[in-house]
Order: C-alpha cells, then structure tokens, then sequence
C-alpha cells in the first residue's frame, strides 16, 4: 500500500509541475528594462539633469524621462 500512496503522490507533484511549466507564457514576461547611460549637450559635455525621449521602435510609442544630478 506504501509504493502505491508513493506512486500517487508522485504523480500529483508532476501534474501540478506540468501545470505550472504550462502556465508560464513568454509573452507575459515583464516588460520593464533598464536603461541606463549618460546625457550629453551638443559638445559632447555631460549634462547633470535633463529631459531623455525614449521611442520604443514596435510600437512608436514616446516616453520621456528626467535625468537627476548624479551625486556619486
């Protein structure tokens, strides 16, 4: 009776583990990325707050983002 209850609840652990590999779908992965980089002027000095546009090329939607003072 021991190997059978063994035999059941291992086959309870692997449809629940199916059912969870199943669930997980790549495309609700998360969205969010990181970004990360320096803002510079027109001479190529780095600015210590400003404005950044960030485009995201599939779906042309424009975001802007303030830059703080970098205080490292």
């Amino acid at each position: 009776m021991t190997a059978r209850r063994k035999f059941v609840a291992a086959a309870v652990v692997l449809f629940f583990a199916g059912v969870a590999v199943c669930a997980q779908n790549p495309k609700h992965e998360s969205q969010l990325k990181t970004v990360r980089g320096v803002v510079l002027d027109k001479s190529e000095n780095p600015v210590a707050a400003g404005v950044v546009f960030l485009k995201n090329v599939r779906t042309n939607q424009v975001r802007s983002n303030c830059t703080l003072k970098r205080t490292a």
